[in-house]
């Protein structure tokens, strides 16, 4: 195994995903992590197909497990720019 893909399994342990989605998270970055809240992005090459998409987990930590209770997946850099954009210009707002 090369340490490239080693890495990546490193990844995936760390992050409360599916077993499904576990092994293919090529990058994430954690928002929050606090009390029983967990907020990260994920960025994840689909097991079958090898696109790659963008997903917002948020996690709580029940019985002492993480469970996934939201979760927003992007498929498209033209969304993804666009999500992009609107943030930008509502943030101006809070």
């Amino acid at each position: 195994m090369s340490g490239a893909n080693k890495n990546i399994i490193m990844l995936g342990k760390n992050f409360p995903v599916s077993d499904y989605y576990r092994d293919h998270i090529v990058d994430a970055l954690t928002i929050s992590r606090a009390g029983k809240w967990w907020s990260a992005v994920l960025v994840i090459e689909h097991p079958t197909n090898k696109k790659r998409f963008i997903c917002l987990y948020r996690w709580e930590k029940k019985d002492g497990v993480w469970k996934t209770r939201k979760n927003f997946k992007i498929n498209s850099m033209k969304d993804a720019d666009k999500l992009v954009e609107i943030i930008n210009t509502l943030k101006e707002k809070m």
